[in-house]
């Protein structure tokens, strides 16, 4: 399979109706559902006009259950509504009756052909129905509480894998094991790992029956027999010389995660008469070992991003001014709501002298402690160069180039920077790719923006910023605000956007009322009070 870039995800089919492999991109949140509206079209009954949804926020992939009637499943597990999920690659999204499997950059996974025995004139597919499969000898109900015990002690995917096989072969005969996971086309599988009876990988020579798969993928366990004389495995069925084969569906909630593959070569090879019982419940085991597994890995995953959030939001508690006051000749107000999955936004005032004050907001790409970190050593930066004279741009220039040689090229830093000076009645400025401010009188005015700007800092290590001043007028009011607050999700898949923030500011209110009605206007629209992404919001005026 082809790469894909680092910063996209693939969804591929694995099971279901037909899907074509789609990408999502980064930059705007895909619906998936049944209504003409979704970014993803599933037609189905059982699925809802607005399903699901995928977005990203900085470097992390997140699934969301939009209230769907019948559920989302990720691994098997079912999403809580309207709660962002962490998804990595090789993830299982359930959404009946699909599943597709998370692809995010690079693919490395193993892949192999099956064996198209459709037309084969000497093998039979038998269903083998759960009438079929008798009760166990209390000898082989021993060996399957032995089994059971090593399934479950694994404590990870290749630990589980090798004890299903294992525990297959000693129970039912057959000389190869395998596990497989298909993907769209049946023509092709990814081989997951494979055993022989003496405990040796036997990828080398190991064919897959397509027949078999294909009746297996209907959630039923399948066996491959001889036409001629039913269920006697000791007949060659197919030209590579397998003389027996079964296949089961290895289930992960609703959907089918893998399956459990077993044949037999060597002429006159007989195996278990109940090996398609044993390798059933052997299946079963699996699939509910794997789920645990799974849902084990989802909770570390949460507990990971809640610390590192956790580490990232005291640090930037830390080092924030008060939420209101008077600094200089400015008055302010400021509310920093840390995110759920990002904390990086980072805000302060510094007095310079009688008549002049300076104030930035900026937010760090990416989320946890990394971000935490730069945002950290960002404030304490400009903080140093700000109270030592320095001038925006050469304080921003410099940042720029500490940045950009202490940190991942994926690491950087939007800022709005300016210096508020009464005497002159100016503010001077310096926007670093941020673009979300504005200065307003109140009234019925329309708000004024800029779109000055120039790229984030931490980028191109050669660009030197440059400054814009403005005439600041004592009945007007900055605005400035984080993208959390237009980027904010709503219910519907949309965003706030930038005019519903604009369209706020008609009449005159206070700094912090200013700030409050912000906040009103996210919770309202979102209906909620936590939010994915740092949102900041800044209010400041002549004192």
């Amino acid at each position: 399979m082809s790469s894909v870039p680092q910063d996209q995800l693939v969804l591929e089919p694995v099971s279901g109706p037909s899907f074509a492999a789609t990408t999502v991109e980064p930059d705007a949140p895909m619906i998936l559902g049944r209504g003409s509206e979704a970014d993803i079209i599933l037609f189905d009954e059982t699925v809802s006009r607005r399903h699901a949804m995928i977005s990203r926020r900085r470097q992390t992939w997140l699934l969301s259950d939009l209230g769907s009637r019948h559920g989302t499943f990720l691994n098997g597990v079912t999403l809580t509504a309207n709660t962002p999920t962490v998804i990595a690659n090789g993830d299982l999204i359930g959404i009946h009756p699909w599943v597709l499997k998370v692809r995010i950059g690079s693919q490395s996974a193993e892949f192999t052909h099956t064996v198209d025995d459709t037309y084969s004139q000497t093998c039979l597919i038998e269903r083998v129905t759960p009438d079929q499969t008798a009760a166990l000898a209390q000898q082989r109900l021993d060996l399957l509480i032995d089994c059971a015990a090593a399934i479950n002690s694994a404590t990870d995917e290749q630990q589980l894998g090798e004890a299903v096989l294992d525990s297959a072969l000693a129970g039912s005969g057959f000389e190869r094991a395998a596990l497989l996971r298909q993907h769209g086309s049946e023509n092709e599988i990814e081989l997951l790992t494979a055993r022989n009876s003496d405990q040796k990988d036997a990828r080398e020579g190991f064919v897959f029956s397509r027949s078999l798969l294909r009746v297996a993928s209907q959630g039923e366990l399948a066996r491959l027999t001889d036409r001629n004389v039913g269920a006697d495995y000791g007949m060659s069925v197919v030209e590579k010389g397998v003389t027996a084969a079964l296949c089961s569906p290895i289930l992960l909630g609703p959907s089918i995660a893998a399956y459990l593959y077993l044949d037999a070569v060597s002429a006159g090879k007989r195996v278990a008469d109940d090996a398609a019982t044993f390798c059933q419940v052997i299946a079963r085991l699996c699939g509910l070992a794997y789920a645990n597994l799974k849902r084990q890995d989802l909770e570390r995953r949460t507990r990971l991003l809640e610390s590192e959030m956790n580490a990232a939001r005291n640090a930037q508690l830390m080092i924030l001014p008060k939420p209101h006051g008077a600094v200089g000749p400015i008055e302010y107000a400021v509310e920093v709501r840390p995110g759920r999955f990002v904390a990086g936004d980072l805000f302060d005032v510094i007095p310079l002298d009688a008549d002049r004050t300076a104030v930035f907001l900026g937010d760090v790409a990416g989320h946890g402690v990394g971000a935490g970190v730069i945002m950290a050593a960002a404030q304490a930066h400009l903080q140093a160069d700000l109270k030592h004279g320095g001038q925006p741009a050469e304080v921003v220039s410099s940042l720029n180039r500490y940045l950009t040689h202490h940190t991942a090229p994926t690491s950087f830093l939007s800022l709005w920077l300016g210096i508020f000076d009464r005497a002159q009645g100016t503010v001077q400025f310096l926007d670093a790719g941020h673009g979300y401010w504005m200065i307003h009188a109140g009234g019925d005015d329309q708000p004024r923006r800029y779109e000055l700007g120039e790229i984030p800092v931490g980028i191109d290590p050669d660009i030197e910023y440059q400054t814009e001043t403005l005439a600041f007028g004592p009945d007007e009011r900055l605005l400035v605000f984080s993208d959390g607050v237009v980027e904010q999700t709503l219910p519907d898949g949309s965003r706030i956007g930038l005019q519903r923030v604009l369209d706020l500011f008609r009449g005159s209110i206070d700094c912090h009322d200013e700030v409050r009605t912000v906040f009103n206007l996210i919770e309202q629209l979102s209906g909620r009070t936590s939010f994915d992404d740092d949102t900041t919001v800044a209010s400041i005026r002549w004192n």
